[in-house]
């Protein structure tokens, strides 16, 4: 739901600019639009979570919390890879301590 929601406010942010207001941009989403909101909702927020919760029973806490903690680290590495953003120096030492952190753990 929550990935839904950003869909959504993403799109009528758009909107914010305009002489119309938000109110207009909702009203104009064709239904291909919406058809990708829904989708990206499902996809991205109840699939994963599923997973998630399914992949927790088969791994022990300690090692759970390992995992999650590294999300952060594997954002940003596929936010280099996949999006080429660039990593700044606080970054890496950001990543360089959640992986102390999680090592540690």
């Amino acid at each position: 739901a929550s990935a839904f929601i950003s869909a959504v406010v993403f799109a009528v942010s758009v909107g914010v600019g305009s002489e119309d207001g938000w109110q207009d941009t909702v009203t104009q989403l064709v239904p291909d639009a919406w058809a990708l909101l829904f989708f990206s909702a499902l996809t991205s927020g109840l699939v994963a979570t599923v997973l998630q919760a399914r992949g927790q029973r088969l791994v022990p806490p300690a090692q759970a919390q390992t995992i999650y903690a590294l999300v952060p680290l594997f954002a940003a590495g596929f936010d280099f890879l996949v999006l080429h953003e660039a990593i700044e120096d606080r970054e890496i030492i950001a990543g360089v301590v959640i992986v102390l952190a999680a090592s540690l753990s």
